[in-house]
């Protein structure tokens, strides 16, 4: 039996309602006490409003964590060159969940991280639609993707993996519609968002970078008429010069800035001047990667098929990736080489870092990638699901 359009248009609207509600009804339901590094951002996002810093040196003497912590804590930073007490996250987080750590304290503030990524869902639609991908279909398969159990649970902490997600989202949606019609404020906007994600984790820099390297190459060797191969010769005209000027400008700007920003705070000048910092005054912490090749390995399945870490592990439906890598590749090269190579290389960095057990909610460390890699899990959807259903569904 073949479904009318109307009828899976209601549906597939139906059902993506539905999946925000039960996620909204999971950022209520949990318990309000702050755990593992949600507790941190929170404490900074005191500081930020009460003494308008991020120097929390008082804010752990008069123990001002109480409304959402059950227990006293350490500090958890440590004194820079200046005599302050600082933390070795990043900033931005702290400043968006300010205003509804304000309002509701850290039901406010969980309510800001699951607004955002309820928002984002228009991009994951605008996204699966750039992949050709019909309406119906990419408001099911955006319905599953937020009901995934990671997905959910980083919808409700004040952690900043999904917004980290969400936010290489937004910044990759201008370069792929510049593919479609070129305009210079797309990569400005894109080079904004891409160097502003600095100030959410140090780990977006090398990611942003990729991808806009990626992005440069697949566009100059396109304009250029050579093969992707001939890296070499992207780099030799004048023109090139200043494209690369317009897709790096902007995020070199805010590279320079977080940069004179450490400096002004741990006395250093490295975009990584708190881990370094960090790695000098904890033995735990002496190094934060490993280049050993076995350990590489162990780390790179851990990260998949991990109890607590581990993707597969917690959300069995991203075991479509894989295949959905190679589907992707021959419907869509163009996106696939600007975002899902960058996403494997960075994947396997991720793989050398040492700390990835550390306590988190599930799939800490590739939640970051999901959004980017959805049209991968959409491509296996469809080639799995019933063919009429699909006959069905692509129309729409």
């Amino acid at each position: 039996m073949k479904f009318s359009k109307k009828f899976w248009s209601k549906f597939s609207i139906t059902i993506l309602i539905c999946s925000i509600l039960l996620s909204g009804y999971f950022a209520l339901w949990n318990k309000y006490w702050s755990d593992g590094d949600e507790f941190h951002y929170l404490v900074m996002s005191n500081s930020f409003i009460q003494d308008k810093d991020f120097n929390l040196k008082n804010d752990y003497e008069n123990k001002e964590y109480f409304s959402h912590h059950s227990h006293e804590e350490n500090p958890h930073g440590y004194k820079t060159k200046f005599g302050q007490l600082r933390s070795h996250h990043n900033i931005l987080l702290p400043i968006i969940v300010a205003p509804g750590y304000v309002a509701r304290n850290i039901l406010g503030a969980r309510l800001v991280v699951w607004a955002i990524s309820i928002l984002s869902i228009f991009a994951l639609l605008l996204y699966l639609k750039y992949h050709s991908f019909s309406s119906a279909s990419s408001k099911l398969i955006s319905s599953l993707f937020i009901l995934q159990l990671p997905i959910i649970t980083y919808s409700q902490y004040v952690y900043t993996d999904l917004i980290s997600g969400y936010l290489m989202l937004w910044g990759t949606l201008p370069l792929l519609s510049y593919l479609k019609k070129p305009s210079n404020w797309k990569l400005f906007v894109s080079s904004s968002i891409f160097g502003l994600a600095s100030f959410l984790h140090i780990k977006l820099v090398q990611y942003t970078f990729l991808i806009l390297v990626f992005f440069s190459i697949y566009i100059l060797s396109k304009k250029l008429q050579i093969k992707i191969k001939s890296i070499k010769t992207i780099f030799l005209t004048k023109s090139s010069y200043v494209f690369l000027l317009k897709v790096f400008g902007l995020w070199s700007f805010f590279q320079l800035l977080f940069t004179f920003t450490m400096y002004r705070w741990y006395g250093e000048f490295s975009p990584a001047a708190a881990h370094n910092l960090l790695s000098q005054n904890s033995s735990e912490y002496s190094s934060f990667y490993t280049y050993n090749p076995v350990r590489i390995v162990q780390n790179f399945f851990g990260l998949f098929f991990g109890g607590e870490s581990g993707l597969l592990a917690n959300a069995p439906l991203f075991v479509l990736l894989f295949a959905g890598l190679i589907i992707w590749k021959n419907k869509n090269f163009q996106s696939f080489f600007i975002v899902a190579i960058p996403s494997i290389i960075f994947f396997f960095r991720q793989s050398m870092f040492l700390k990835w057990r550390t306590w988190g909610p599930p799939a800490r460390y590739t939640i970051v990638f999901l959004p980017l890699l959805i049209p991968a899990i959409s491509y296996s959807i469809l080639a799995i699901w019933p063919k009429k259903l699909v006959k069905s569904l692509l129309p729409l």
